[in-house]
C-alpha cells in the first residue's frame, strides 16, 4: 500500500491535524506524511498555532518539491487538500510528468447561489467590467482546456462530502469516493456522552476571526474594522443574552488570536465547537461551515451580519453567505447593526435540516462509517496502483 500523503497549502495546526483525522489514522497503523507547500505560493505566512511534527515536511520551492517527490514518485498517494486553480498550474504539470497518483479531498462545500436566469446573465456581463474577474475565468478555461488535452492529469480519486461535492467533482476524477465532512466526522467518532463544557442555558457564536483571519489577508482583502465589529457583536450578545435567556459562549474560530476581554468577558472555547454545539440550546454564526454541526445536533440555527461585511467582502461573495444559508436550513439572516431588532429562536426545520446533511456533511453510504476506514480501505484494495 502506497503512502499517503497530504498536499497542503496551509502549515499543520492541532486542530488541522485532528480535522484531516491524522489522529485516528495514527492509530490505524497508516502511514502518512505532510508536505506543507505555503511557502512556494505565499512569502513569509504565519499561521497562529503552527505545529512541528515528525510527519510534516516544508518546501520552499518547486524545485524542492520535485527533488524530493522523484525517487518517491512510485510508492506515494499524494492527496491535496486545497481545491485546483490556474496558479498550481505548475504544480499539477510536475505531478503529472512523473505520473503520481493524485487525490483531492472535495469537503467544505457551502450553499451556494441557484443560478437563475438573472443570475447567469449577470455571470456573463460582469467579467466584462472587472479585468480581475475576466483574468481568472480565461485562467481557469485555459486550465480545463489542458486537462482535456492530457498536459495536467484528472484526479485519480475525489473524496467527496455530501452530494453537491459528488456531483461537483463527478468529471474530474477517475474515481469518485463519498466520504463524510470532516465535522460529521468528528460527530461519529465522538458520539457516546461527553462531558459539557458550560452548566446551564447558552447559546453558541461560531466565530469566523472575520476582522483577523489571515486566509483573507492572503487574499488580499481589505478586512472590516475590529473595533466597530466587535462592539456591534457585544452589544448583539447584550439583547440576545436579555431576550432568550441563554448567555452566549464563543466558538472561537482556530486561527483567531484574541486579546482577553475581545467579548466582554464571555467564556471562549478554541478547538471545542462540537462538543458546545452538542449541548447549546442554539448557534448563530454569520456563515460559518461550522454551521452543520447544528444539523447534525438538530439545534436551532440563525445568521447574522453587518453592512460592513456585506461590502467589503462581496469579492469573494461572502456578502451571499448568511442568506444562503438561512435559506437552506430554513431560518432567517438578521442585521446586527439593527437594535430595534432581536432574533426569534427559530424551530428546526426537520425536512431542510436533513436535505443539509446529505447535500454537504456527507452520504447515505458512508454516514456510519469513518473516513479513516473509507480511505484505508481504498488504498488497501488496490484501487490505487
Amino acid at each position: 500500500m502506497k503512502k499517503l500523503i497530504f498536499l497542503g497549502h496551509i502549515p499543520l495546526t492541532e486542530n488541522y491535524k485532528r480535522y484531516l483525522g491524522m489522529d485516528l489514522m495514527s492509530a490505524r497503523g497508516l502511514e502518512f506524511e505532510y508536505w506543507d507547500i505555503t511557502a512556494i505560493y505565499v512569502e513569509d505566512f504565519q499561521m497562529p498555532g503552527e505545529i512541528s511534527a515528525p510527519c510534516v515536511r516544508k518546501f520552499t520551492s518547486l524545485e524542492d518539491l520535485e527533488t524530493y517527490l522523484v525517487p518517491r514518485a512510485g510508492e506515494v498517494f499524494v492527496l491535496t487538500v486545497v481545491a485546483f486553480e490556474p496558479r498550481l498550474l505548475s504544480l499539477m504539470r510536475m505531478l503529472t510528468r512523473h505520473n503520481v497518483e493524485i487525490g483531492h479531498m472535495a469537503v467544505g462545500l457551502s450553499p451556494q447561489p441557484s443560478g437563475g436566469f438573472i443570475s447567469r446573465i449577470w455571470g456573463k456581463l460582469h467579467y466584462l467590467v472587472s479585468w480581475a474577474e475576466l483574468s481568472s475565468f480565461l485562467a481557469y478555461k485555459a486550465c480545463a482546456v489542458l486537462k482535456r488535452l492530457g498536459y495536467i492529469k484528472k484526479y485519480d480519486v475525489v473524496f467527496a462530502a455530501g452530494a453537491a461535492a459528488c456531483g461537483l467533482n463527478a468529471g474530474n476524477a477517475a474515481a469518485v469516493v463519498k466520504i463524510n465532512h470532516y465535522d460529521y466526522d468528528s460527530s461519529l467518532a465522538h458520539s457516546g456522552e461527553e462531558e459539557r463544557l458550560v452548566d446551564g442555558k447558552y447559546c453558541v457564536f461560531l466565530d469566523e476571526n472575520l476582522a483577523g483571519h489571515p486566509d483573507l489577508k492572503m487574499l488580499g482583502l481589505d478586512l472590516i474594522d475590529p473595533v466597530k465589529y466587535y462592539k456591534e457583536l457585544n452589544d448583539f450578545f447584550e439583547r440576545l443574552e436579555a431576550a432568550s435567556g441563554s448567555r452566549v459562549v464563543i466558538a472561537a474560530h482556530p486561527k483567531s488570536e484574541y486579546a482577553e476581554n475581545t467579548f466582554n468577558g464571555r467564556k471562549t472555547f478554541r478547538y471545542l465547537t462540537r462538543r458546545l454545539v452538542r449541548y447549546c440550546d442554539f448557534a448563530f454564526s454569520v456563515g460559518s461551515n461550522s454551521s452543520g454541526f447544528a444539523a447534525i445536533y438538530n439545534k436551532p440555527l440563525f445568521f447574522i451580519y453587518t453592512s460592513e461585511i456585506l461590502k467589503k467582502y462581496m469579492s469573494i461573495k461572502y456578502n451571499l453567505y448568511p442568506f444562503l444559508c438561512a435559506d437552506a436550513f430554513g431560518t432567517q439572516a438578521y442585521d446586527i447593526e439593527r437594535s430595534d431588532v432581536t432574533p426569534v429562536i427559530p424551530r428546526v426545520d426537520a425536512s431542510r435540516y436533513l436535505a443539509y446533511k446529505y447535500r454537504y456533511l456527507t452520504s447515505p453510504e458512508c454516514e456510519a462509517r469513518l473516513n479513516v476506514d473509507i480511505i484505508q480501505e481504498f488504498l488497501s484494495r488496490g484501487a490505487i496502483k
